[in-house]
């Protein structure tokens, strides 16, 4: 073998080697987890709908026959024409849980408040740390996703 041929073959060595570890701040990690168990919980409730729904165990709110029928409709008149309902806020999911579909809602709720629960997470991090910056930020961070939340429900 040449020494060009060596020098190729340490080459191709190298470059296979595994990148570094990186190291991920702590509180990057704190909040990754609360997102990671949220989403989790999220999914098990999906799952759980799901079975309730192929099951029949609950009925369903809204039939896959509707579904099919309206499915081409914008949300608003998909619900006002299937349900005689204007969608608005979140409370309308908690009135129908007796039904399989609505179930699987919870789990949409579950994601949607993934991000503020895991800036509360991280919030109470900054706070133990006194890392008075990082808690300035998830604080806000909370703030605006509170009031995102609670749009529905402010009259502006």
């Amino acid at each position: 073998m040449s020494s060009i041929e060596v020098k190729i073959e340490e080459k191709k060595i190298e470059e296979k080697k595994p990148p570094e570890a990186i190291e991920v701040p702590k509180e990057y990690r704190v909040y990754a987890r609360v997102i990671e168990i949220m989403t989790g919980i999220a999914v098990a409730i999906m799952v759980l709908s799901l079975i309730l729904y192929g099951s029949h165990a609950l009925p369903p709110y809204v039939t896959l026959a509707e579904i099919v029928k309206y499915w081409k409709l914008a949300s608003t008149k998909f619900w006002m024409i299937l349900k005689g309902i204007r969608i608005h806020g979140y409370d309308w999911i908690f009135a129908h849980l007796a039904h399989a579909d609505m179930v699987g809602m919870i789990s949409v709720l579950f994601l949607a408040t993934a991000c503020f629960v895991g800036n509360v997470g991280l919030a109470i991090y900054a706070a133990m740390r006194r890392d008075v910056p990082l808690l300035m930020f998830a604080v806000i961070e909370c703030i605006i996703l509170l009031i995102g939340y609670l749009k529905p429900y402010i009259i502006l």
